[in-house]
């Protein structure tokens, strides 16, 4: 008898992974509803157990211990190499293992984390090991002064003229491991939202949470970059060595307050994120289940319309978010004060000060947002609440050659945090209205692709921006021109006229029936 029931049980799987494997690349035809289509109702879409609202709130906190960490890594790690040595051409090359990391990583995790059938849940076992190598990128960054000390002695006594090889070799390896960790948890913890909440409500709600813990997460990880703890607590003086001064030892304690902060997070939140296990693995392993790294390249070229129009809008306004990441404090240091880096090393600290300033107040400005994010959506609709959104940061990037007082553009600085909120939370949410469950987790990776791409471009290009215009402002008004054009793609996205969530203004209907008119008699007239 416990033979046929393992025989039927083993025939219901390898039905499920047949549908599964038709339905993981679903393409909506252009008139079927996208919220029907494919057997995705929302009540159908997953098997779960109940969920409740704490859950939910439970569920998103691991996003502020991941963000704590990687905000710390922002704040800290380019001057620590500067403090070992390295060079401006280095530290750029050091940097682009960000964007490298999510344009590999996401996606193929995502695809994995879609297709996992470990009994412990499909997105899960990804967040632990991305956690773990957090922890382990963590400790190589902070302690690499330590680690290196002895091959740095070694090497002097050789008559080496540069002994920090194997430190900044080791700092390298554990900046690429959190970048490369922090790409691997961000895919299956979204997911892993959309997996456990059983009503649209729920799913708005989710997205706004993960915001807010997203806001929180980056408000305390500026907060505790910004202390001077050497002058604060007289004990973290017994830190400092040879090998490790001020800027490393404030490293360390920043570096342990954020694991301690991850852990925690990351551990809460799995568990109470309740994941039912899909099929037995033995089952998948006996199905021809393509390669994931295939699927994921084989569905970035056939997305559906309406998501193909959600990466645009993303792709666009990254380039104005990655020049506010490269450039918003050195923005206030060099053209707000005037300042020469080379001559005026304190008016230019003073400078960035500011910008880290305006950055603490940015993530609590988001956070409030984040809040509000259910009743602006239910009140504008996703795709009104983004035009918004993307608007606000193309023209607030605009004005920045006209600001010429420091507090002038720490409140600036702190503004943008409103459309950083909405960009956190509407595209995902218009990510999971668009995409099946098979293929939710590689969706949300390939989204990603589309912020790193930009962001690897304006690294790459933004020396030349910088002598062609031969200021800050002037990089940053690239980045908000080439945002600008992400508000056409959100005009383009379709609206889902049966229901408020992707509902859009008349006036929003207008503009766009204005610019297709005009298109042909620019034409004309050209």
């Amino acid at each position: 008898m416990k033979h046929c029931d393992s025989e039927k049980r083993r025939e219901e799987c390898l039905q499920t992974d047949e549908q599964t494997e038709k339905q993981f690349i679903y393409i909506p035809n252009e008139s079927e509803n996208l919220l029907t289509s494919a057997d995705t109702s929302f009540e159908n879409r997953f098997r779960r157990k109940r969920t409740t609202d704490r859950s939910v709130i439970l569920v998103t906190l691991a996003f502020a211990g991941v963000e704590c960490t990687w905000s710390i890594v922002i704040a800290k790690a380019t001057p620590l190499f500067r403090e070992m040595g390295v060079t401006d051409m280095f530290l750029s090359m050091f940097w682009l293992v960000g964007p490298i990391g999510g344009l590999v990583v996401q996606p193929v995790v995502g695809v994995l984390s879609d297709r996992c059938e470990n009994p412990w849940g499909r997105r899960r076992p990804f967040i632990v090991v991305g956690a773990a190598f957090e922890v382990i990128g963590m400790f190589l960054l902070i302690f690499a002064g330590d680690l290196g000390k002895p091959f740095k002695k070694l090497q002097l006594q050789m008559g080496s003229e540069h002994s920090n090889y194997v430190s900044v070799f080791l700092a390298f390896l554990g900046l690429t491991c959190l970048s490369f960790a922090h790409n691997a948890i961000q895919g299956p913890s979204r997911a892993l939202i959309t997996d456990i909440v059983e009503t649209e409500r729920q799913l708005e709600f989710g997205n706004a949470m993960f915001a807010f813990w997203l806001g929180i997460g980056q408000a305390t990880g500026y907060l505790a970059g910004s202390i001077d703890w050497t002058d604060s607590f007289w004990f973290v003086q017994r830190l400092e060595s040879d090998s490790c001064h001020q800027t490393c030892v404030n490293l360390k304690v920043t570096g342990l307050v954020s694991i301690i902060m991850l852990l925690v997070c990351v551990g809460t939140s799995l568990y109470f994120a309740e994941e039912e296990p899909q099929c037995n693995v033995h089952t998948l392993q006996q199905s021809n289940t393509p390669n994931p790294l295939t699927m994921a390249i084989k569905f970035l070229f056939h997305l559906p319309s309406p998501i193909q129009r959600v990466c645009m809008v993303i792709f666009f306004s990254w380039f104005g978010y990655s020049m506010i990441f490269i450039h918003i404090t050195d923005w206030v240091g060099k053209d707000i004060m005037e300042s020469n880096i080379w001559v005026e090393d304190s008016l230019y600290d003073e400078g960035v000060r500011a910008g880290t300033i305006g950055l603490f107040f940015n993530s609590i400005i988001s956070v409030l947002v984040s809040a509000l994010a259910p009743w602006l959506v239910s009140s504008l609709g996703l795709r009104t609440l983004w035009f918004i959104g993307n608007g606000t940061l193309s023209l607030s990037l605009l004005s920045t050659p006209f600001i010429h007082d420091k507090w002038l553009a720490v409140c600036l600085i702190a503004f943008l945090g409103v459309p950083w909120a909405i960009t956190m939370t509407v595209p995902y949410s218009l990510a999971c209205v668009f995409s099946s469950q098979y293929d939710r987790a590689v969706v949300l990776g390939i989204l990603n692709v589309y912020i790193v791409v930009p962001f690897l471009l304006c690294a790459l290009f933004d020396g030349a921006l910088m002598v062609v215009f031969g200021s800050v402002s002037g990089a940053l008004v690239v980045g908000s021109c080439i945002s600008l054009l992400g508000c056409y793609y959100i005009i383009e996205i379709p609206m889902e006229e049966s229901g408020t969530l992707l509902s859009s203004t008349p006036s929003l209907h207008t503009f766009r029936s204005r610019i297709q008119d005009w298109i042909p008699t620019l034409t004309n007239h050209a």
